[in-house]
């Protein structure tokens, strides 16, 4: 797996259509330059939502079972919500 630069990345706006995104913690980097403002959020967010994910696994134990045990759950595919969690972590660590 390759390692990705870590976050946090930060947007910085240079004009109505143009964006950068920049690596803070070795010192400013640059990661991207983008020309759409709603791909420059998603490209910036990158580390946050990587991080979020792999958090997410941490809970699925307790998540299958409250699914099995609780009424508000009664007929949610927790593996399948879990699945596509760890197909989109795959994905952004190259192993997939």
């Amino acid at each position: 797996m390759t390692q990705h630069t870590t976050g946090p990345w930060m947007l910085r706006r240079h004009g109505k259509n143009h964006f950068t995104v920049h690596f803070v913690t070795d010192g400013p980097g640059l990661i991207a330059d983008i020309h759409r403002n709603e791909d420059a959020r998603l490209i910036a967010a990158a580390p946050d939502l990587l991080d979020a994910l792999e958090l997410i696994l941490n809970c699925e134990g307790a998540a299958l079972h409250g699914a099995r045990t609780s009424a508000a759950s009664k007929g949610l595919d927790v593996t399948y919500h879990f699945n596509a969690v760890r197909a989109a972590l795959a994905r952004a660590r190259g192993e997939a």
